[in-house]
């Protein structure tokens, strides 16, 4: 039973994952249904990411850059009252591959 004041949060199980060849090659993961966030980690090259569809820019903006090496990180959604989720775009941030793994949670 919950206490008054707190939250529980589901982390799926089976994590998603895919790569980007380069900064041309866009990638897109979908959220599962009813997710609030995700944990990400970049697994190879920088990446280039969105969250709510847009293609990210092949250099620049639109999209934030998570580089290589850095501690995988909770982004969380926007609220949505009807329950669809964003849908998370990336491609490599520069001319080698870029690896995103990712985490949802509900």
């Amino acid at each position: 039973m919950p206490r008054v004041g707190s939250e529980q949060y589901i982390v799926t199980e089976s994590p998603a994952s895919a790569t980007s060849a380069n900064n041309s090659d866009t990638k897109f993961i979908v959220p599962q249904k009813k997710s609030i966030g995700a944990w990400i980690s970049v697994e190879t090259g920088d990446a280039r990411i969105t969250f709510n569809g847009d293609t990210p820019g092949a250099s620049d903006a639109p999209g934030i850059v998570i580089p290589f090496g850095a501690m995988p990180a909770f982004y969380p959604f926007p609220f949505d009252p009807e329950g669809r989720n964003a849908l998370i775009k990336f491609r490599a941030n520069g001319g080698t591959a870029s690896r995103v793994s990712v985490i949802f949670v509900q």
